[in-house]
């Protein structure tokens, strides 16, 4: 894994109207904590942070004024569009204890159940956390389909995980399934359109028989 590198600076604009000038500026407000350290005010370039965000990097290493501290993305906050990010929390990490990250989870290859037997692929697990040393941060968890026939499931028991990376969730989570494909519901015939259907004729109760005694 490359580690990025993005340098930061200590700030002192606080509260909402300074952190809008922040912005406006081309830069935007930060924070730094965690693993024993000082909670500090930083602020970074938006288009070098933002590249860094929206990049599939996991562990990025900050310049903060000529000392360098490994860091991991603990929240993003977007605007309400989700498109321009606003604020960002950054954790220290030691590189030699290991941390729980949530990484996605991509497929490769085509399934031929979905290929041939017109199967639908689902995927109701797209993101795992997994456990390991800062530096083995995989940017995915890569699931090969290219052998899943109709019916066909991976769970996340059946992951193959890069060296160093273990998962504790549970193992019979379902990841990937390809389910049968969806049957379109038969059209009524004409025939049945055309027929129309007769009412049932409901009788009063003891109207046969008056009927009968009027007869």
């Amino acid at each position: 894994m490359d580690e990025a590198a993005l340098a930061v600076e200590k700030r002192t604009e606080t509260g909402r109207s300074a952190c809008r000038h922040l912005r406006n500026s081309g830069m935007t407000p930060a924070n730094l904590y965690g693993h024993g350290g000082e909670t500090i005010a930083i602020k970074a370039n938006t288009d070098l942070l933002v590249e860094w965000v929206r990049s599939d990097a996991q562990i990025l290493s900050l310049d903060l004024e000529g000392q360098e501290e490994s860091v991991l993305i603990k929240e993003v906050q977007f605007d309400h569009l989700g498109d321009d990010v606003l604020h960002v929390d950054f954790t220290r990490v030691a590189m030699d204890e290991e941390i729980a990250v949530t990484v996605s989870i991509e497929t490769k290859g085509r399934a031929p159940g979905v290929e041939l037997d017109e199967g639908v692929l689902g995927q109701p697990l797209r993101d795992l956390e997994v456990i390991c040393l800062p530096g083995n941060v995989p940017n995915s968890i890569i699931v090969d389909i290219s052998e899943l026939q109709l019916q066909d499931s991976v769970s996340v028991g059946d992951l193959e995980f890069p060296e160093g990376v273990r998962s504790e969730v549970d193992p019979l989570l379902m990841v990937i399934q390809v389910n049968p494909p969806i049957e379109e519901e038969e059209e009524e015939s004409e025939e049945d359109l055309e027929t129309p259907i007769e009412p049932e004729l409901i009788r009063p109760e003891g109207r046969e028989e008056s009927e009968e005694e009027d007869t």
